[in-house]
């Protein structure tokens, strides 16, 4: 199979991974005194998982400069084998005088540390044999009163912690006669709008070390297989996985297809739905699972080679372009959302790290030939940080603004893409906004499908069962096309992040392509990028964002639109009881929270509830039951006002 251009000139050429400082660093150790400098210079965070069990691959780690115990250990022990100093795995027992030492380090409280061993590497150096225990990568003859020797030995040779990549077609059958087979699909899913039964075809299933993923990502391509016959090519760090039971377009019509991805317990779907007469070739995905961040000194050093390869030639071939064109979407937000984050974080005083939740992206480009256009759009299945220290309420205000400056970046990431606010910008100033929980999710579905949203958008609300959205119940007109968006917010952590109606937790970007598009006489993916000669024009990397603190002032602005939506919310619901909502409007109207911006920029009309006239068949009692449940809009103002103090300028 052939995954090049068109001709023999044209050129295979790789973006640098995003890892490349790390790697470059990595190269650079030449001795064991250097190694232990460099471990000391890192930022510790405990780990969630078994003890020497990575969830970074050592270039990962020197990119962020930051990992886990195990991280660390791995990244000593391959530069201790490159060294020749025979390492081998090994463990220790930390005290209680340890444990206030590495809480010290890490700045966590010491009681919500569970660490009681440590990894460590025995080595032989200068004829000697130690023992270096990390992550104070230090030797454990000089730190008897951290470490003992263990009482009883842990595994040290755990299972790699893994993701499961699960892709797989969503069809109709063409006739009703191939109805018998229906037994070799994974699953019927619900039915589309014109009552057929949608049916799932898996194409791949694949497993792969969480380190592997931390190096570069994923890149997911549609193919023939000849014939009527279609299938799915995923590339790795790995290798490729080519699908093994192609799809017979004979007997069964390609609706979209969807990604699933494994990680532990936690489970990420994205969906492509496919318009009429397009072709699922003209579609492809790059994924992004386990990025680590990029700080700006990374970022730099990118952006430099990065510059270099991209003017080595100027014939790349079409897989060659897709890959450029969305690393640098994915880099792009993630250098953004690497530097708001951490800023943010420093501001409040919190130590944050993905240990547990690991960033995953679906970057999804389209072709449209006739159009000579592409179609750009980036899904954040896993976008939210691990925190580990602060106060619930920090920990909240800090998820609140998290969620809002990744809702920003990601658009900007694309160029001019739209995002939730973007399209919300083209709603009424009276716009209503529908608040929807696990106690009114049928009522709203049933208010939406009257108020005439489509059938995906209920069913993406309906499966978001353990999220709190908040959506208009106005749809704007985008290109001739009735759109929306909403916000999603976990309940726990006050995480709110945007969703556009293709399901995507992120934006979308049409890039017109004023060329003619070249004819491909063999398989490549230049039926997604179309002219890729053109595409490739803007395909080089530009990770440098002036707008950091436009960024930051953008999620300040929405997180008190959010408290205005708030406001509008519960001055309906004092209609009812006015009782109920007394103290939290005091806590709305607080001074220190309306001199941060001035609210006459944001909606000052009272709330109507005009409900009733966009969806006259649903009862009173209803309505009342899409407004916002005190107890939650308690902690939301809590955190919108923590969030919007720390980072204002």
């Amino acid at each position: 199979m052939d995954l090049s251009g068109i001709d023999d000139q044209e050129v295979t050429i790789a973006p640098p991974m995003a890892v490349i400082s790390g790697t470059l660093a990595l190269e650079d150790i030449g001795s064991v005194e250097q190694l232990v400098q460099l471990l000391r210079s890192m930022k510790w965070l405990p780990s969630a998982d078994f003890l020497w069990q990575a969830r970074y691959a050592p270039e990962a780690v020197l990119t962020q400069m930051w990992g886990t115990e195990a991280d660390m250990a791995s990244l000593a022990e391959g530069v201790l084998v490159r060294l020749g100093c025979s390492p081998a795995r090994s463990m220790v027992d930390l005290t209680d005088t340890g444990l206030i030492a590495l809480a010290d380090r890490a700045q966590v409280p010491a009681e919500s540390l569970e660490v009681r061993h440590l990894p460590a590497v025995t080595y032989s150096y200068n004829g000697a044999e130690r023992l270096l225990v990390l992550p104070f990568a230090t030797d454990a003859s000089e730190i008897p009163e951290y470490v003992s020797t263990p009482v009883k030995l842990v595994d040290t040779d755990p299972f790699p912690l893994k993701a499961g990549i699960f892709v797989s077609f969503d069809v109709v059958a063409k006739s009703a006669g191939f109805g018998g087979q229906f037994g070799d699909f994974a699953a019927v899913l619900a039915g589309d709008e014109d009552g057929e039964e949608t049916l799932r075809h898996p194409l791949i299933e694949v497993e792969l070390p969480l380190t592997d993923l931390s190096m570069d990502a994923l890149d997911l391509v549609y193919v023939s297989g000849g014939g009527d016959l279609y299938t799915a090519v995923l590339e790795t760090p790995r290798g490729r996985y080519i699908g093994e039971d192609p799809l017979d377009t004979a007997e069964y019509e390609i609706k979209g297809a969807t990604i699933e991805i494994a990680i532990g317990d936690d489970r990420y779907a994205h969906t492509l739905v496919l318009e009429p007469d397009q072709s699922i070739t003209e579609v492809a995905h790059t994924i992004a699972i386990n990025s680590p961040d990029l700080p700006s000194e990374a970022a730099k050093q990118l952006q430099q080679i990065a510059d270099t390869l991209h003017q080595s030639t100027d014939r790349p071939d079409s897989l060659s372009v897709l890959k450029w064109y969305t690393r640098n979407i994915i880099n792009r937000f993630v250098v953004a959302h690497t530097e708001t984050e951490h800023d943010l974080a420093r501001a409040m005083g919190l130590a944050i790290g993905r240990t547990r939740q690991p960033r995953v992206i679906v970057v999804t480009v389209e072709g449209d030939a006739p159009n000579k256009s592409i179609h750009s759009s980036i899904d954040l299945l896993s976008a939210a940080n691990d925190i580990h220290n602060g106060d619930p309420l920090t920990q909240s205000a800090f998820n609140i603004g998290a969620g809002l400056i990744a809702s920003n970046v990601e658009a900007k990431a694309l160029g001019d893409g739209l995002g939730v606010f973007e399209i919300w910008a083209y709603l009424p100033p009276d716009a209503t906004m529908l608040w929807i929980d696990e106690y009114n999710r049928d009522t709203a579905l049933e208010i939406l499908e009257v108020a005439g949203f489509k059938r995906s958008v209920r069913q993406r609300i309906w499966e978001a069962e353990d999220k709190v959205i908040v959506i208009p119940l106005e749809q704007v007109i985008l290109d001739g096309t009735l759109r929306t968006a909403w916000l999603e917010v976990d309940p726990e952590t006050y995480f709110a992040i945007g969703v556009i109606d293709s399901g995507e937790h992120g934006a979308m970007l049409e890039s017109a392509v004023q060329n003619l598009l070249k004819q491909f006489t063999k398989y490549s993916v230049g039926a997604i990028v179309g002219v890729h000669s053109m595409v490739w024009g803007v395909s080089g990397f530009a990770l440098e964002y002036a707008e950091y603190e436009e960024i930051l002032a953008a999620a300040v602005n929405h997180s008190i639109a959010m408290a205005n939506q708030v406001k509008k919310a519960l001055e309906e619901l004092a209609k009812i009881d006015p009782r109920q909502v007394k103290s939290i409007m005091e806590k709305v109207e607080k001074k220190s929270l309306s001199a941060i911006n001035d609210p006459g920029q944001f909606v000052k009309d009272e709330f109507k509830a005009n409900i009733r006239a966009r969806a006259e068949k649903i009862p009173k009692d209803k309505i009342d039951e899409l407004l916002p449940k005190l107890s939650f809009v308690d902690g939301m103002m809590d955190g919108i006002e923590l969030f919007a103090t720390y980072a204002r300028p």
